[in-house]
């Protein structure tokens, strides 16, 4: 009996010990949360991962997937990607648009530009310049000497003129709406999803199309109990954020009109000030994770803590690349 008594006591004893340490834990999470902000906006980038990802897509792995901006025209120098441009001011969007946005954009009345490329922790990566002209006519172009950039090396702006074939021409024009099947393949959208796509950016000589979804309903990134579109918004399916910029800088050129497209898409709604998930994160000391939202009405980037907080927000969907091309030729 005695042993009895002891064990019980011991038992006890655990338990309170047990308990003592769950309020604790409890405790330093809740501390934990209130430690870590919900929302950090965006002050510095990967500068030459973002002039690179207006041109080109990747996978996880750094593998190139397909080119979203610029065709190379010799086939002994894919290397040197050609866009056709009516003008040096069109020449010059494109540029602009492959800029990251710590870097700050000057003025130049003979448009000779000149940018330092550095990481997110200030460190240098090269340069990349815009000159006009160029050889055989070119109206302007981009070169760069950072030693890093991967699938291209030159940008060259020729007048449409003077595009040595003929460049197919999509059928969808900007403002279009279309309903395509997308297989996503991840939870809540297993299978095929039938997407309403916007068309924001027509195909081109040397431009491919870009088609942009919102998805109906806010999700979380990551849940263990509730719906979350983390497959999504890791996916290809998700633009990355230089193409999230892209997007950004079309739609805010006529927000209104797209407002309206996004609204006969019937799909998620366009709205200013609102923040969308995009394919960006930030992983802090490997303890908790910032998913990267941009705000369409202005081009603003914040990150969102998804681990210690639970945001819910609205995926941008986007179709780029061979993928864009091939569905505006169906």
């Amino acid at each position: 009996m005695k042993m009895n008594v002891i064990s019980k006591t011991a038992f006890c004893t655990l338990a309170i010990a047990i308990m003592a340490l769950t309020f604790i834990a409890c405790d330093k999470d809740d501390d934990d949360e209130k430690d870590v902000p919900e929302m950090t906006a965006a002050t510095s980038y990967d500068d030459l991962e973002f002039f690179q990802g207006t041109f080109v897509t990747t996978d996880t792995v750094g593998k190139f997937v397909s080119r979203t901006l610029g065709e190379p025209l010799y086939k002994d120098d894919t290397a040197h990607l050609y866009i056709g441009v009516e003008t040096i001011e069109e020449a010059l969007k494109y540029f602009e648009s492959s800029i990251a946005p710590d870097i700050t954009l000057t003025t130049s009345t003979s448009n000779n530009y000149t940018y330092n490329l550095t990481n997110a922790d200030g460190e240098p990566q090269g340069t990349v310049t815009f000159t006009p002209g160029g050889e055989g006519g070119a109206i302007a172009e981009i070169t760069t000497d950072a030693k890093s950039l991967k699938f291209f090396n030159k940008v060259t702006f020729i007048p449409n003129s003077a595009w040595p074939h003929n460049s197919a021409k999509g059928k969808y024009r900007l403002g279009d709406v279309f309903t395509k099947n997308i297989n996503v393949g991840s939870w809540p959208f297993n299978g095929d999803y039938a997407f309403s796509f916007v068309c924001i950016r027509e195909s081109g000589n040397g431009t491919q199309p870009i088609f942009v979804a919102i998805t109906k309903e806010q999700y979380l990134v990551v849940s263990a109990f509730s719906t979350s579109a983390r497959g999504l918004i890791t996916s290809a399916m998700c633009p990355n954020l230089s193409i999230s910029k892209t997007i950004s800088d079309v739609i805010r050129c006529d927000f209104e009109f797209y407002k309206a497209c996004f609204d006969e898409a019937g799909e998620g709604p366009l709205i200013k000030d609102e923040l969308y998930w995009i394919n960006e994160y930030h992983q802090n000391m490997g303890v908790y994770r910032d998913q990267g939202c941009i705000n369409l009405s202005n081009g603003e980037i914040d990150y969102w803590d998804v681990t210690f907080h639970s945001p819910e927000k609205y995926v941008l969907v986007a179709v780029t690349g061979s993928v864009a091309s091939l569905l505006d030729r169906m």
